[in-house]
């Protein structure tokens, strides 16, 4: 193996690890996780109610209003929870741990922005999961195979993106 392959297994092992101290750190706070899943189905049960019997030509192209409400809110739980990404790297500078990271030999210092990535699009999808099982479950359908194709390629765009911009402002 050359160095370049040792290299990207390095950089492989340094985001997972950091991305698993993410995923420890929601762990120990649960109530961040349950937030963001919880206010976007009550905005669904709330909303999803009172435009239950809106004209079927309200919304162009829907069936229904909810099936626009629950789309609405999976953008909007995956925008809130990737404009938050940078609020654990703040808080390991304020630490002091962010110092530790930076002076380790790492392989590559792209894995710390590459676990915060990993983890809020894994964070952002479970979150989505839920909320499209509470639509199908209130009777707003689930999304067939294209539909998800299009919902996890539209979260990964807008995760990387607004998770870049939290980042840049973090290191800022």
């Amino acid at each position: 193996m050359d160095i370049q392959q040792y290299n990207f297994i390095f950089l492989y092992q340094e985001t997972a690890a950091l991305t698993k101290r993410l995923f420890i750190q929601l762990k120990r706070r649960p109530s961040t996780f349950f937030a963001g899943i919880l206010q976007p189905i009550i905005w669904l049960f709330l909303f999803g109610a009172l435009f239950a019997n809106a004209p079927k030509d309200f919304l162009p192209g829907v069936d229904s209003y909810g099936n626009f409400l629950g789309a609405g809110l999976i953008v909007f739980t995956a925008f809130s929870g990737a404009l938050n990404s940078g609020l654990p790297l703040m808080f390991d500078r304020e630490f002091g741990f962010l110092n530790r990271l930076l002076v380790a030999p790492l392989a590559s210092r792209l894995s710390i922005v590459l676990s915060s990535f990993f983890y809020i699009t894994i964070l952002s999808f479970v979150q989505s999961l839920a909320i499209m099982f509470i639509s199908f479950l209130l009777g707003y359908g689930f999304p067939n195979i294209y539909g998800l194709g299009i919902v996890f390629a539209t979260l990964i765009l807008l995760v990387l993106f607004v998770t870049s911009i939290s980042l840049c402002l973090a290191f800022i």
